[in-house]
This record gives structure tokens, C-alpha cells and sequence, in this order.
């Protein structure tokens, strides 16, 4: 992947998959990112994520499909990155923001044994804590 990034120049957009396990609530999550973004950094249409990303080699933008349930457990991210030795941090940094390395499973079966939260949990499983 990375012999068709240049260095230096904003190169052409990089397709990368980004598995993650279920359950995953992606309704939630974009709710949740598009009632909080910061205008002109974020921003959510449909089932797309899109934010700027500041860079150990330079700058970027993500952008972040995420699948509608019954579709493969995976976000595709679309990323225009200046330097294309950013490739894998702006993949991890992506995984970290939408929080897809979550065991949800545990997560969720530590929360519904709480009597309190077992209702919330049960409606909406796979609930994430997105990060930076």
C-alpha cells in the first residue's frame, strides 16, 4: 500500500478497511460524533465520519463509512494524507477515535449485570466511548 503514496505532496485518497468485532453500535456512535463535532474539523453526513487530522509528518483528512447492521464488521476509512508515512498512524488513530479495538462482548456482559444499566445495555449493545 504504501509504494502508491508520494511524500511531500497531498497524495490521492487510500482505501483501508478497519475490522473490528461485534456488536457495534454505529447509529449511537454517529450520533453521538455528529451533536459534538467541531465545525470546520468534523463533521457527519449519512453514515460518514469526516475530520481533519493533524499528523507526525503533516496533515490529512478521514473519511469514516460505518456499516449499517447486517453488513461485514468493518469501517472503511478513506484518508488523504500529505505524507504518506502517516499511513499507520492516521489507521491507528482512526481505530483509537471510534474505539474499534473495544471487546463490546465484555463490555456489555460487565455493564447488563449492573441492575441499573441492564435495560439501557440490552437496547443498545456495543456502545463505544469514541476517542481523539
Amino acid at each position: 500500500m504504501r509504494s502508491h503514496l508520494r511524500h511531500g505532496t497531498t497524495c490521492h485518497p487510500v482505501v483501508v478497511r478497519l475490522p473490528f468485532h461485534e456488536p457495534f453500535a454505529a447509529d449511537a456512535l454517529l450520533a453521538f460524533l455528529a451533536a459534538r463535532g467541531v465545525p470546520g474539523v468534523e463533521s457527519v453526513r449519512g453514515r460518514t465520519y469526516s475530520r481533519a487530522l493533524r499528523l507526525p509528518f503533516g496533515t490529512g483528512t478521514a473519511r469514516l463509512t460505518l456499516p449499517t447492521v447486517g453488513e461485514p464488521a468493518v469501517v472503511t476509512a478513506v484518508l488523504r494524507l500529505e505524507n504518506g508515512a502517516d499511513l499507520d498512524v492516521a489507521s491507528q488513530l482512526c481505530r483509537r477515535l471510534l474505539d474499534l479495538d473495544a471487546d463490546a462482548v465484555r463490555a456489555d456482559s460487565v455493564l447488563a449485570a449492573d441492575p441499573a444499566l441492564n435495560a439501557s445495555v440490552s437496547a443498545t449493545p456495543g456502545l463505544r466511548v469514541p476517542g481523539r
